[in-house]
């Protein structure tokens, strides 16, 4: 049974030991949209704000996709597994790269194209497929990310699993935080600011 997630306050009786949240979010026709899950999260605050703002990033509509919790349930006694090196090589830094004119990048959730350098941190993007008067200036080298290079062996263009929301996606582009963005190619939805740990290599 699915519950309509209205605030985080309705879970706050949660039980506080370890468990896991699953949030679905519904389309218009109330069919299961997409899935988004959390561990160790004590209201499910971390699951309902990839709800949230998978409604936001890709201007849904939220008086007709709505965010609902579907289970709450323990999790199993945790089993120890090492730790994935979160160490980044010194020759594995092209995603801190400066960008060159023309190349194409991924910034508020779509992919614009560079054409314009106006400092070592600051560019000038047009969005693909737009026109001049579209040109988004001073934008800082920090909220660019590239879509070519790898990081950590996760390559722009390449599939993952995605653990959290428990389905493969393709990496869109690797962000100068050290963070991915990711696509659903089945709803086009996109995330951001993807933790390299909530990643599985498939291929």
């Amino acid at each position: 049974m699915k519950t309509l997630l209205l605030s985080f306050a309705l879970l706050a009786t949660a039980n506080v030991f370890a468990h896991t949240c699953h949030i679905s979010l519904y389309d218009p026709y109330n069919r299961p949209y997409l899935n988004f899950y959390s561990t160790n999260d004590l209201n499910c605050q971390s699951a309902a704000n990839q709800c949230y703002q998978t409604i936001s990033y890709n201007r849904l509509d939220p008086n007709q996709y709505k965010c609902y919790t579907i289970s709450i349930s323990p999790d199993p006694q945790p089993q120890f597994q090492p730790q994935r090196p979160g160490f980044i090589d010194p020759d594995d830094r092209e995603f801190l790269r400066d960008l060159v004119r023309g190349e194409t990048v991924y910034f508020k959730n779509k992919q614009w194209l560079v054409v314009y350098e106006t400092s070592e941190i600051s560019y000038e993007l047009m969005p693909v497929g737009g026109k001049k008067n579209d040109i988004e200036k001073n934008v800082s080298r920090s909220d660019i990310a590239i879509t070519r290079g790898c990081l950590r062996k996760i390559c722009a263009k390449s599939s993952v699993y995605y653990t959290r929301a428990q389905k493969e996606m393709a990496v869109e582009g690797i962000g100068y935080n050290g963070k991915y963005v990711l696509k659903d190619t089945d709803s086009n939805a996109v995330f951001t600011d993807v933790d390299y740990l909530d990643l599985r290599v498939t291929r």
